[in-house]
């Protein structure tokens, strides 16, 4: 399709495949305006069809901090910069697309068990990933270091403004390094490759996390029998439709790995489900269940956890006029399947239940629920030099993960060589003015936050006192349709 600037511009850091979609090309050097721009209504909008107690308790959430607010409500920072037309600086072509994270705050990181069995230092959460420029990811993240290292920490603001540089070069250094020597992609960032804090952290994920002490924490064993502890915090009891639903959906989500591995007759048998209640923010109240299926062995000690997520579009779509929004359902797919094949791009050893399946409330992802995962507590971090190694460690893990996630873009984009071609581009599109993109990426991150605080100053009254069916709670028409059928249409469906 012709492109109004002549080039594929990411105005469009959302490009996508198949004759490939861009976003109207920008008229100004300048960010967008925020005149007249209502945070609130946009997050009412946005979860137009969630229940309306548990958006009254999401909304208390996000009135917490601007960090929660920014990370509670990413689909605000890309109504924000979906559109900046200063990505063209160092990306906005075709080759600078691939699979990001789409919402990459520090709390994305984390020590989690991979699937050959060792604990990496890696990304966990792929409930907003999409095809775009790699920018994209970059951006949101120095915007979520900024502000969390306020919330957690007393460093002043040129301070936080080395850490977040440190993100930043140590990502432009291992996509060079990546281009110069693509056998770095074979490697994982564990404890043995790690430096402090780092090391000390993955050695004590590993040394106080197994599989023993994961089905302790969330289940009961009884007569050889192990169920769900629906009593616990996280958990409540699933209705038998529930748990027929998912028993009869799980043939068609085994056609949907893709892993390679031999599973027995009964490894998927399911024993027990519940509800996942009361986790995250972004995310609270959308259905979420936890699946015990069998194993290898009827041995109750080698059970598995399915982590069965609903998933509906990423918040780029909401940003996206009505040609370019068809383009990205038949380019995406559902949720589910998009983030079961972001995680499948981005992590060098995925998870072989990584799949995903349907349900009546809409498409979910499947993944295993690691036996380890750990996230990193910024308020515990001592020391400046120690918070910059730990940048440092996400620069190298989310260049690696963008890396990889050029290869495997959805429409027939990716190739064996599409990583290559990746960093190689990136690299090019830096070139000699490596300082300027760190300081770009690091202005952004502060502007970011800045306009997060504006939006928390102006609306965290009226997300503390949020009542359903108030001036700000109005419902939308009972027509019959379900919350999530509604939720979507919020979210531009």
């Amino acid at each position: 399709m012709p492109f109004a600037c002549g080039r594929v511009t990411a105005l469009a850091p959302f490009v996508l495949a198949a004759g490939l979609v861009a976003l109207p090309c920008p008229l100004a050097a300048d960010p967008p305006p925020r005149a007249g721009r209502d945070a609130m209504a946009e997050i009412v909008r946005h979860d137009a069809g969630l229940p309306p107690a548990l958006r009254r308790d999401k909304y208390k959430k996000l009135a917490a901090s601007p960090d929660d607010l920014y990370r509670g409500a990413p689909h605000l920072f890309w109504s924000e910069f979906a559109h900046d037309p200063r990505v063209e600086r160092f990306g906005g072509a075709a080759a600078t697309r691939t699979w990001v994270l789409g919402d990459l705050p520090p709390g994305n990181f984390g020590a989690f068990e991979a699937d050959r069995g060792d604990v990496v230092f890696g990304l966990g959460d792929y409930d907003c990933a999409v095809p775009a420029d790699f920018q994209m990811d970059v951006w949101r993240m120095t915007g979520a270091v900024v502000l969390g290292l306020r919330k957690q920490t007393d460093l002043d603001d040129d301070e936080i403004r080395e850490v977040v540089r440190s993100f930043v070069r140590s990502y432009v250094k291992e996509v060079e390094k990546i281009r110069e020597e693509p056998e770095r992609l074979d490697r994982s960032l564990t404890a043995g490759r790690a430096e402090e804090p780092l090391r000390e952290f993955l050695e004590d994920a590993e040394r106080h996390n197994s599989r023993k002490e994961m089905l302790r924490s969330w289940t009961d064993e009884k007569d050889g029998r192990r169920r769900f502890d629906v009593e616990r915090d996280g958990l409540a009891a699933a209705d038998a439709r529930t748990r027929a639903a998912i028993e009869g959906a799980m043939a068609g989500y085994r056609k949907t790995l893709t892993g390679g591995r031999e599973f027995g007759a009964d490894y998927f048998k399911v024993k027990d489900v519940a509800r996942r209640v009361d986790a995250g923010t972004a995310s609270l109240g959308l259905p979420r269940y936890y699946v015990l299926i069998e194993g290898e062995t009827d041995d109750p000690d080698d059970d598995r956890i399915l982590d069965v997520k609903w998933q509906g579009a990423a918040p780029v779509r909401e940003t996206l006029d009505a040609k370019a929004r068809a383009r990205y359902d038949a380019t995406v797919g559902n949720g589910g399947e998009r983030a079961a094949r972001a995680e499948r791009a981005l992590t060098r050893h995925a998870d072989d239940h990584l799949g995903w399946l349907k349900l009546p409330e809409g498409a979910f992802s499947v993944r295993e629920r690691t036996p380890v995962k750990e996230l990193v507590d910024l308020g515990k971090v001592k020391g400046k030099k120690e918070l910059r190694r730990l940048a440092e460690a996400w620069g190298e893990v989310t260049a690696a993960a963008h890396v990889r996630g050029a290869g495997e873009l959805p429409g027939g984009t990716g190739s064996a060589n599409g990583g290559a071609r990746f960093a190689a581009a990136v690299a090019e599109r830096i070139g000699e003015d490596r300082d300027g993109f760190v300081e770009l990426a690091t202005d952004l991150g502060f502007e970011s936050a800045k306009r997060t605080e504006a939006d928390y100053d102006a609306i965290k009254r009226r997300l503390k006192d949020y009542e359903p069916g108030g001036a700000e709670g109005a419902e939308g028409p009972t027509d019959g349709r379900g919350a999530v059928e509604r939720l979507e249409e919020g979210r531009g469906r």
